[in-house]
């Protein structure tokens, strides 16, 4: 479910505990990609958010405060410049 706060944060709620430890435990990206009702498109990597946000791992996560960013060419380069450890020039 998600909700969007009066900071324009968006935040998704997870209602299953399973679900984070499924995500957590792939071998590669999971990545939450949203699409606005304007046609605009985002996307985050969500696999290690349980590790940065709640004390390594060890409590429940029960929402996600979506940051990502706009799905396009150059957020493609970077993010797989990153994933293979390249850098990648930027415009």
């Amino acid at each position: 479910m998600r909700q969007r706060q009066r900071d324009e944060v968006e935040v998704f709620t997870i209602r299953d505990e399973r679900r984070v430890r499924y995500w957590a435990e792939q071998a590669f990206p999971v990545m939450l990609v949203i699409r606005t009702s304007e046609g605009d498109i985002r996307w985050m990597e969500i696999r290690d958010w349980p590790k940065h946000t709640n004390r390594e791992g060890r409590d429940p996560v029960k929402q996600i405060v979506f940051d990502g960013v706009r799905f396009d060419v150059m957020s493609v380069r970077r993010w797989r410049g990153r994933a293979l450890g390249l850098t990648v020039p930027l415009p």
